[in-house]
């Protein structure tokens, strides 16, 4: 795990973290876990803001590279240092908050895509602190 990631990349796999803390980690599943990760992302990751949008569209248009980044680098990974980098995904939207940037709208997104793998039956114990990181 690599803590010192730009906050624009930890920015686009930050539904990857979302993913891997509430179903599994895609570091550590096969090609049927590839595509369930596919069908969530194209399911639940929707966004109507622009900053959420282009966040979304930049993750869609690389997944191969950024699925294959999350796997090298957080494959192993324990919750803790999921969560841990989550909150640096938070920390970034805050720092671009005081630079002039409204967050809201890739918080929005992001927590609606938790909400969508939260109230499905196979979610983890982890929705509520997922869910804190994001309001």
């Amino acid at each position: 795990m690599n803590p010192e990631e730009s906050p624009s990349l930890l920015l686009v796999i930050a539904p990857l973290l979302i993913y891997a803390l509430l179903r599994e980690n895609p570091g550590k599943i096969g090609p049927r876990g590839q595509w369930r990760l596919l069908q969530s992302l194209d399911s639940g990751l929707v966004s109507c803001d622009p900053f959420g949008a282009a966040l979304v569209d930049t993750l869609n248009s690389n997944l191969h590279k950024f699925n294959a980044h999350f796997c090298r680098q957080y494959g192993q990974a324990t919750a803790g240092e999921l969560l841990t980098t989550l909150a640096a995904v938070r920390l970034a939207l805050d720092d671009g908050a005081r630079a002039g940037i409204d967050p809201r709208g890739v918080l929005n997104t992001l927590a609606r895509f938790a909400d969508t793998l939260g109230s499905d039956a196979g979610s983890t114990g982890y929705f509520p602190m997922v869910r804190s990181l994001l309001t």
